[in-house]
């Protein structure tokens, strides 16, 4: 009864609970406790009865967590605060002696989840209190990873004021360029850049910041990556190297990009990208894709036959075989003869 009124706000049913007996740090189902109930729905004036008549600050348990859509186990009433945007709240449970840096949940930590939540008051508050900004664990890893994949650039730039390492490996984006660059989030992208972060570090979901970028048809990204350095045939991710991933987005921008900035892809990788492209139905990146590719493979096999082994040779020429093939079956669908 005492968690059921806690979670509605009900004070005056909460305080007669209270004063006949009602134990303050009962167990529940749905909520650990009373208190996680309370802070749960941002009733501030129950959560400070609660604590005053002796709520355990530092108790854990589930939590239905409406930013994943699930629930999650074992979790502490700060890190239920952080996750909702509850201020107050945060700052109350931390004068009482809250755990800043106790683990748990989707996020790994009360600061990963404010910096995924965009609550920049909660990030001070936390950080001023001794939160560990560099911490590691959760779905981000660390919370510059979860402050630039949401795109907060504030916080993104009061955290490594504070100390967050630009090029800390782990997470679901391997790191925090890749987050920002899968995002699409430009300033973010360029002030990571600005501090060092590595152009070319391998690893997350996408296995590097450039195919993220494609990948998201982030075209202006892209740009400023090559630019800086990236390594287009750089291998690894979900569709193994940027031209894939451009490919996919169905976007020729990208892919121009890719091609005109002179990224040496292989002849699989060229197979494996026109026939995306193919399946796409995407005339405009095959007609790209053959033109641009079979114009260079004929050009490279004229230039280099006394630099290549016999069966390089072999592959390019078989290479250049099946583009031009596939040149002449995309001139003779475009003059409409079957």
């Amino acid at each position: 009864m005492l968690i059921s009124c806690s979670e509605k706000g009900n004070g005056e049913a909460v305080q007669l609970l209270l004063d006949q007996g009602a134990e303050v740090n009962a167990q529940g189902r749905k909520y650990g406790n009373a208190l996680q109930a309370a802070c749960a729905g941002g009733h501030q004036r129950v959560a400070e009865m609660l604590l005053d008549k002796g709520a355990a600050v530092n108790a854990r348990g589930a939590f239905q967590n409406p930013t994943i859509w699930r629930a999650e186990e074992n979790v502490s009433i700060l890190y239920i605060t952080s996750t909702l945007g509850h201020e107050k709240l945060t700052e109350i449970l931390l004068d009482r002696g809250a755990g800043v840096n106790d683990q748990a949940g989707h996020y790994g930590y009360a600061l990963q989840a404010a910096c995924a939540g965009g609550y920049g008051r909660i990030v001070e508050l936390l950080l001023g209190k001794g939160a560990q900004v560099s911490s590691q664990g959760g779905y981000y890893n660390n919370a510059l990873q979860a402050a630039c994949a949401q795109g907060h650039e504030k916080i993104t730039e009061l955290l490594l004021d504070k100390g967050a390492g630009t090029n800390v490996q782990g997470g679901y984006y391997g790191n925090a360029l890749q987050a920002a660059c899968a995002k699409g989030h430009a300033k973010i992208t360029e002030f990571l850049l600005g501090k060092d972060a590595d152009v070319n570090a391998q690893g997350g979901y996408w296995g590097n910041s450039l195919q993220a970028a494609c990948a998201g048809g982030h075209e202006k990204i892209a740009r400023t990556l090559l630019a800086k350095g990236a390594d287009g045939s750089a291998k690894g991710g979900k569709y193994e190297n940027a031209l894939q991933a451009a490919c996919v987005t169905g976007l020729v921008a990208i892919v121009e990009l890719l091609v005109n900035a002179g990224v040496d892809f292989g002849g699989q990788d060229l197979m494996a990208a026109l026939n995306i492209a193919e399946k796409l139905t995407s005339k405009g990146l095959v007609e790209l894709l053959l033109h641009k590719f079979g114009d260079a493979y004929a050009h490279d096999s004229a230039e280099g036959e006394d630099k290549e082994s016999s069966l390089r040779k072999y592959q390019r020429q078989l290479l250049l075989l099946v583009l031009t093939q596939r040149k002449r079956l995309l001139t003779v669908r475009e003059n409409g003869v079957r």
